[in-house]
């Protein structure tokens, strides 16, 4: 009995409206006035949890369209955590398949960037890091073979729109629009290190292979041949350094 009373809950919590007024007064008698006030309340502050989570996003879409878009997915997945700080990683997908942003990629590609700062913040920084003397401590003929465990907040996004210099020109009171073509693909790195905290940065799409091989687990040769598939004078000795001083990089294990 419980159960089903909290099924039927649940249900008109997500109901779209016009509201059945009948399914409420079964549900709450004479106090079903009391039920719309907390619907609302429910409703609104998860709109205002996703415009706080994907600011940028929100700009993109305007407020209006911002409010009822986010409403229509909160309704379709309902948090089910209790931490409201971790809630929207299915939004992106969402926009991605609203009819109306079909013709607008760009805007679900910011949003996956600005979901994934959210994450990148919430892994933290890792206690440890490699560094370039750490690889002084391994043979010339094992480089090859290393693997390297990424930073638990290491996260990397490729995309068919210059979703970091769209999220980029939006970091000002006025955004920076002039000479910005939304539609040039753009790979984004981000990280949360010590020296930038959480900090996006455009990478090329080589790049981004090689750090997504590793991330799966590939060897140092192995991310090599994934990058170099994609841009054959791939500068592996800097793309390395250049992860090294980032932080990228939690640990490395010989084979």
């Amino acid at each position: 009995m419980l159960h089903e009373w909290q099924s039927h809950f649940a249900s008109q919590l997500r109901a779209l409206p016009p509201y059945s007024e009948a399914a409420l007064a079964t549900l709450f008698g004479a106090q079903q006035h009391r039920f719309s006030v907390y619907r609302d309340n429910f409703i609104g502050s998860l709109v205002d949890t996703l415009a706080e989570t994907f600011p940028v996003t929100r700009q993109l879409l305007g407020e209006r369209f911002f409010a009822v878009a986010a409403a229509d997915f909160i309704r379709r997945e309902p948090p089910v955590a209790a931490r409201l700080s971790r809630y929207g990683s299915a939004f992106p997908g969402y926009l991605r398949e609203h009819a109306a942003l079909r013709e607008l990629g760009y805007v679900a590609d910011v949003a996956s960037l600005e979901w994934a700062r959210v994450e990148s913040f919430f892994a933290g920084m890792p206690e440890t890091t490699v560094t370039p003397e750490t690889l002084l401590g391994f043979a010339e003929e094992a480089l090859p073979h290393l693997v390297f465990e990424t930073a638990a907040s290491l996260r990397v996004i490729v995309a068919p729109t210059a979703v970091l210099s769209i999220w980029q020109a939006h970091q000002q009171v006025e955004p920076q629009l002039d000479g910005l073509d939304p539609w040039q693909a753009q790979a984004v790195r981000v990280l949360c290190n010590r020296l930038q905290g959480v900090a996006a940065m455009a990478i090329t799409p080589a790049h981004a292979a090689l750090l997504q091989a590793l991330q799966q687990g590939a060897d140092l040769s192995a991310a090599y041949e994934a990058a170099a598939a994609l841009a054959a004078d791939f500068d592996l000795q800097a793309a390395l350094a250049a992860e090294l001083t980032m932080g990228s990089f939690a640990r490395v294990l010989a084979p």
